[in-house]
């Protein structure tokens, strides 16, 4: 009676314990990953960001791209290929396209899935700070093993339900990131590869990403990627609105 006693206590006591170490492990892995990717403060500064590099779709078509970012919500997707440009781009309020490949290279409303891909584009601190502000909640999900090495997963729900899940690597880098949204009535994975990070501006960037869609992969490049320049607000503007 009195060994029974005894795992009862012990059980209950390591459930307590267990409770806050849980939830600060959560803070933990947050603080690592801010400090790895240059602070919070630093990101929150951050004013603009434009990146130019090389787009691959499944080794099949190359070209020239340009992301520009303005904060508070603003960006801009410039892809060309085969002598055609595809435009994405929000300027805080409404999210357009221009898609020359369905016959049209005149400017209009982008439709759900894009506006939506869009303007989480334009989060320029990303998901992973701010989040409790934005209504969002983080968990712990364990560890798994991504390319051959343990990586941390952290699984973010928005405050509209959707879920994300990121793979930070043993420097709290993250390398993969999957996100579990609605596509035209499906639910679909979107897994994205991080790579090849570089500093500028005190801040981390992957200078190498790589998105599993339905369509293919889509590899981007980048060549380079400035931070904090003059970017003017019209050109997140929709032509003639």
């Amino acid at each position: 009676m009195r060994n029974l006693r005894n795992l009862i206590l012990a059980a209950a006591l390591a459930a307590i314990a267990a409770a806050p170490v849980s939830a600060q492990s959560v803070t933990d892995v947050l603080d690592k990953y801010h400090t790895a990717v240059g602070g919070v403060d630093a990101w929150t500064d951050l004013s603009t960001m434009k990146a130019k590099g090389t787009i691959d779709v499944s080794g099949m078509v190359t070209g020239p791209f340009t992301i520009v970012q303005k904060r508070p919500t603003m960006a801009r997707i410039d892809i060309t290929v085969q002598g055609m440009t595809i435009v994405q781009a929000f300027d805080g309020t409404t999210a357009w396209q221009i898609v020359p490949f369905s016959g049209s290279t005149e400017p209009e409303v982008a439709d759900d899935d894009t506006a939506r891909q869009v303007i989480e584009q334009a989060d320029l601190d990303g998901p992973l700070i701010g989040w409790k502000e934005a209504g969002s909640q983080i968990e712990l999900a364990g560890v798994e093993t991504v390319d051959g090495a343990e990586a941390t997963k952290l699984k973010l729900t928005l405050n509209t339900g959707e879920v994300t899940y990121y793979y930070l690597d043993a420097d709290y880098l993250p390398i993969k990131i999957v996100a579990v949204r609605d596509l035209q009535g499906v639910e679909s994975e979107l897994t994205t590869t991080l790579s090849d990070y570089k500093e500028v501006g005190g801040l981390m960037f992957p200078f190498k990403i790589a998105v599993d869609t339905p369509l293919g992969v889509q590899a981007l490049t980048f060549d380079t990627i400035e931070v904090n320049t003059d970017v003017d607000e019209s050109l997140f503007s929709m032509p003639g609105s």
